[in-house]
């Protein structure tokens, strides 16, 4: 919804009788709301919600002889998400129905009073707002990793094909980092999981710190691991990438962990970009991640693994 409190909303009329029309239109305007747009066909209406993009449809449910206001607004709704007002010059049960199985934010019965119109307008859209903040809510919270709040793996597989057929068609590599925690077992079995808890929610913490650019997506891909998913990202961005998000880490300086262990957090990090082409997957890029990952903890932990493939046959899961 584009409109604030201190905007007019923005309202397309689609009806077929040009007087119910021109009334809506002016009583609308009337109330301090923009009338983008006034259609009398089905058809017209639907492409006029794709290019102006209003906030609202005042929309008759019987458009016209042949057209069908119910129908086309169902097809708004899915493509479009608009909040729509139905209007009728009938009351029977039929039309009730089948109006109500759209879910409009609004019904009215012609001829419509300016003070009806007034009051519907504004409890639809307001109604619209808080459904569609509702959807975005339960978006977020299926996306989400509950304990550090960053993407969950859901999201981050969702991302990474999408960003891989992204790549692909533009001619652009795709980079990730598979980041994992060191000694995170070890810690996690002497000191309990809130202690492990938090010290995963303070390197995710650091780690979506260290990666502010929207374009980056960070997210838990498992237990104590990490993906940072880098579009357009080279082999050698990717890897300047890892070293900086590795020395965030030895810099957090998170107390409450290291007091526990006596020692600094520190992370291992396979880095790995490639330009996706026809014939491989995302999970090839995931799987090179992941052997420089096993590298790094072979190597000694606490460093990046990166450059050119790796000739070793590395375990599905990496040392600890």
């Amino acid at each position: 919804m584009t409109a604030s409190p201190h905007q007019p909303f923005r309202i397309l009329i689609a009806d077929d009788d040009p007087a119910v029309v021109a009334r809506i239109a002016e009583q609308a305007r009337e109330a301090g709301h923009d009338v983008c747009g006034m259609v009398s066909t089905a058809a017209a209406a639907i492409a006029a919600v794709a290019e102006e993009k209003p906030d609202l449809v005042v929309m008759d449910a019987a458009l016209g002889e042949d057209d069908d206001g119910v129908k086309t607004a169902m097809q708004m709704r899915l493509a479009h998400n608009v909040a729509l007002v139905f209007l009728s010059a009938t009351d029977d049960e039929d039309t009730l129905r089948r109006v109500l199985s759209v879910s409009p934010s609004g019904y009215l019965f012609k001829p419509v009073r300016a003070r009806d119109l007034k009051v519907t307008l504004e409890l639809a859209l307001r109604r619209h707002k808080r459904e569609a903040d509702e959807r975005h809510s339960l978006q977020s919270l299926a996306q989400t990793d509950s304990l550090t709040g960053l993407s969950n793996r859901r999201h981050l597989d969702e991302t990474l094909a999408d960003e891989w057929n992204r790549c692909g068609e533009v001619g652009k590599p795709l980079g990730v980092l598979m980041v994992d925690i060191d000694h995170f077992k070890q810690f996690n079995d002497s000191f309990g999981h809130m202690a492990g808890d938090l010290c995963l929610a303070r390197v995710a913490e650091t780690l979506k710190a260290a990666c502010p650019h929207p374009t980056k997506t960070v997210g838990r891909w498992g237990g104590e691991e990490f993906l940072v998913i880098l579009p357009d990202s080279d082999a050698q961005a990717t890897q300047r990438t890892g070293e900086f998000i590795l020395q965030a880490v030895r810099e957090s300086g998170d107390a409450s962990t290291q007091a526990l262990s006596q020692q600094p957090v520190t992370i291992s990090v396979g880095a790995a970009a490639t330009l996706p082409a026809p014939g491989a997957t995302p999970r090839d890029l995931i799987h090179l991640a992941d052997m420089r990952l096993y590298a790094a903890k072979r190597g000694g932990r606490n460093q990046v693994s990166g450059g050119p493939p790796l000739a070793i046959d590395a375990p599905s899961t990496p040392q600890s």
